[in-house]
């Protein structure tokens, strides 16, 4: 739970998930390996969940989830659904912040007592990532302090990762005052990888939210930076015989859009088979998930969930932790714990109305098939 890091909450998604990434880069408690953006209706199988990160390197830039896609304009944008849960490892995050310091878009996070205190040398300021960003935002001239710096800055993400920001020209008018737009070229150096670069215009216009649909959509400008500006693939985190069938059910993936109910009918709406079927033709920037195709993930292995009610939730945490016995499961039994009317199970989610055996039974045997190890 990452809200206990802001200071301010706002209705401006874009901003609020800003200054949460900014917050949890720069808090020294928050040593992680990686972060995981869902919603508050999401339920997580955390064992599952662990699984699935165990078949990838943390070390590595990795942003994963299900993988949909839309088209803007004259490109196709991949993104992970954040109903049912996007994950980067940390290098992207700090990757991410730095880019947004670069630009401008800390939202004034940065402070001028943390910068006073980094540039005399405080204890553990050298090791702590908030004087990084502080750093590249006396470089980039977006502290006020000046010009950006002559030199490159090359920045450590991980083990197997790099940045390097150099200065280009300024763009009138002058760097410190308001509207300041400083030019940079922007290296990202990756174990494996063929090195991208790319300018801070080009990140200016995926990574910053110009326009009201952008600020409302979060997601979607966070995965056109990572994978449209910086040129990271996707990882899949799919399951099952090829990403190019079309006519692979839903229940195939990880992270899942909907409830378990829908998932075990393949009740899905005519947008997600849309971004869906998209995201499938469209393979230029996606890598498998690398668990080989002798011991592949099964549905098993299910990560999350999305609108999930309490009632639901109740259902499936029983499950997992094994106070409720699926042998001694049956549908009747199963109707009765599961909500019965529409207004019970939400907007987005199923019912199983009485007498519904059929849907009872596909429910259950989904539910045998998700079980967490």
């Amino acid at each position: 739970n990452i809200s206990k890091y802001l200071t301010t909450v706002k209705s401006n998604p874009f901003y609020n998930l800003v200054q949460s990434i900014f917050s949890l880069v720069t808090n020294s408690t928050s040593n992680f390996d990686w972060l995981m953006l869902a919603n508050d209706h999401t339920f997580v199988i955390i064992p599952n969940l662990a699984k699935f990160l165990h078949s990838l390197d943390c070390e590595e830039l990795v942003y994963t989830g299900n993988e949909l896609a839309i088209q803007m304009v004259d490109q196709v944008v991949h993104f992970a659904s954040g109903g049912a849960g996007a994950v980067l490892s940390r290098g992207c995050v700090q990757l991410l912040a730095i880019i947004w310091t670069s630009l401008g878009c800390d939202f004034g996070f940065l402070s001028p007592p943390m910068l006073r205190r980094c540039e005399e040398g405080a204890a553990g300021a050298s090791s702590d990532f908030h004087c990084i960003l502080q750093s590249v935002a006396v470089w980039s001239g977006r502290a006020g302090t000046g010009p950006p710096g002559p030199e490159p800055m090359n920045i450590t993400l991980s083990a197997k990762s790099h940045v390097v920001l150099t200065p280009l020209r300024d763009i009138s008018p002058p760097v410190g005052r308001r509207g300041a737009r400083p030019s940079f070229r922007v290296e990202l150096v990756a174990a494996g990888r063929p090195t991208v670069r790319t300018s801070s215009e080009a990140l200016r216009r995926s990574c910053s939210a110009a326009d009201k649909w952008s600020l409302d959509n979060p997601g979607i400008v966070l995965s056109k930076c990572l994978t449209v500006a910086l040129q990271l693939p996707f990882t899949a985190s799919f399951h099952g015989p090829s990403r190019l069938d079309d006519q692979l059910p839903a229940a195939a993936e990880l992270f899942n859009v909907y409830g378990p109910l829908r998932m075990a009918l393949n009740d899905v709406d005519d947008w997600y088979s849309k971004a869906k079927a998209l995201a499938r033709r469209d393979v230029s920037n996606t890598t498998r998930q690398p668990g080989s195709e002798e011991s592949p993930l099964s549905a098993r292995d299910a990560v999350s969930f999305h609108y999930v009610n309490q009632m639901e939730a109740s259902l499936l945490h029983g499950l997992l932790a094994r106070s409720l016995q699926l042998a001694a499961l049956r549908p009747s039994l199963l109707q009765a714990l599961w909500p019965s009317t529409q207004r019970q199970a939400g907007p987005y989610s199923r019912c199983l109305r009485p007498g519904a055996h059929s849907d009872a039974g596909a429910l259950l045997r989904y539910l045998q098939a998700i079980r967490a190890p």
